[in-house]
């Protein structure tokens, strides 16, 4: 919620941009709109959500009613929230659950299976639409990992693909959030700290280089059917996995800001946005401030990085590693902290 919020008046912009537009400080709280190039947000004021909050609440809920993953009543939570506003939606996400909508009013008592081949056939779409809004279904199969590990992989991995098949063709994305799931219940379940001793640079053995290394592996086996979608020579050059090694390649975690966002990208295009995602975190572990401002000035999908940066270095600090000030600066921000312990509560 709090990404979402501070990356919100600078989405699109780039780098240069942003700092141009702050007078060479860069952007260090929650602001009016500033970029002019998305209409449906200039209107907003500081500390507003868009898509990203919005989608992440509708995971939750659908969880919360349900007691676990209910692929047509998320689906269904999807055409409530279309129909009272796409505010900041990306096309993919407009255009998917449109054609979910129409799909329901055609076939009523339609399927999981039948509505998967419905919205899959579309081979576009490989945005951020998916992995900004995996966290309640990542935090769900976190604690379900403390009672039954060997069925979270296969769990997180079906539910996520049902999810993405709603609005993004391409498994591609898919895939992303997958990385971005796992990578959420690995902090909780294995990598929260007894003290803050940081995850350390990608030196042998380190923290940081095991968290990667596990990630890529999650990711590498979630592949391995991608060359049903996608032309072989295509998948060889350009994988999410081969995109993360880049990180590790490059030593991204101890790298200047500037070699990060021209290395891996920062644009709205999943591969880009979710290795640079986990790279920031990895660059501030313990320091959600520090993560946040680094990931809206980067420019970009800034507020949809910012949500996903913010999701991982949460799930590694929890709440009490949000700045005070941040976190009450609206009224509707206890809204989030609400649905988190909703979350808890039904998955007990």
């Amino acid at each position: 919620m709090i990404g979402d919020a501070m990356g919100m008046p600078w989405e699109i912009m780039s780098h240069d941009e942003i700092i141009n537009a702050t007078n060479g400080k860069g952007v260090t709280s929650f602001h009016d709109p500033v970029q002019t190039r998305i209409r449906d947000t200039m209107s907003l004021r500081a500390g507003d959500t868009t898509d990203d909050w919005q989608l992440t609440q509708v995971v939750a809920r659908s969880l919360i009613k349900n007691g676990g993953y209910n692929h047509i009543d998320c689906a269904k939570e999807h055409i409530e929230e279309l129909e009272r506003t796409t505010l900041g939606w990306g096309g993919s996400t407009r255009r998917g659950i449109e054609r979910v909508q129409k799909f329901f009013r055609e076939h009523p008592d339609a399927t999981h299976e039948i509505m998967r081949h419905h919205t899959f056939c579309n081979p576009k779409g490989c945005g951020n639409g998916i992995a900004m809004k995996v966290s309640p279904l990542a935090l769900w199969n976190a604690l379900r990992f403390l009672k039954q590990p060997e069925c979270v992989g296969i769990s997180l991995y079906s539910h996520i693909m049902n999810l993405g098949s709603l609005t993004h063709g391409d498994p591609r994305a898919s895939f992303c959030a997958y990385s971005v799931g796992r990578a959420i219940i690995s902090l909780i379940t294995q990598y929260l700290p007894v003290s803050k001793k940081k995850l350390g640079l990608l030196s042998e053995q380190s923290p940081a280089l095991l968290f990667l290394q596990e990630i890529i592996g999650h990711t590498q086996w979630a592949e391995w059917d991608l060359e049903k979608f996608i032309p072989v020579t295509e998948r060889q050059r350009d994988t999410i996995s081969s995109r993360l090694k880049k990180i590790i390649e490059h030593n991204l975690v101890s790298s200047r800001k500037e070699e990060v966002r021209s290395i891996l990208g920062v644009s709205s295009f999943a591969p880009e946005s979710i290795p640079f995602s986990i790279a920031t975190f990895l660059r501030h572990p313990y320091d959600f401030r520090r993560g946040i401002l680094e990931a809206v000035n980067a420019g970009g999908d800034t507020d949809t990085n910012a949500s996903i940066v913010g999701a991982l270095i949460g799930a590694h600090i929890g709440v009490q590693g949000i700045p005070h000030e941040w976190r009450f600066f609206r009224k509707e921000f206890e809204e989030a902290g609400k649905i988190a312990n909703a979350l808890y509560d039904a998955y007990q």
